[in-house]
């Protein structure tokens, strides 16, 4: 429990800053498009407006699709697996 607890400490430091950014700009997004003044983001739009900033820096999930095959993701569970537990 305690290197739990310690691995989730660090990576809440480590993630806390990009976690704002990215907020910030589903925010901005959400108040552009919907013309609001309002940003408050809710859960259910967090994928939308991701899709929306992915969609306009130009990011194709068809040109990534090729690296997670099924074999591949199967084959990476495993070697996590076997990280965790041996």
């Amino acid at each position: 429990p305690h290197n739990v607890k310690v691995f989730l400490d660090n990576l809440q430091l480590q993630i806390a800053e990009p976690y704002k950014r990215d907020m910030q700009e589903i925010s901005e997004a959400k108040k552009k498009i919907e013309r609001v003044q309002d940003g408050t983001v809710q859960p259910w739009d967090v994928p939308f407006y991701s899709g929306i900033l992915k969609a306009r820096d130009g990011f194709d999930s068809n040109q990534v699709g090729p690296y997670f095959t099924i074999d591949n993701c199967i084959e990476g569970m495993k070697l996590l697996v076997k990280e965790l537990f041996g």
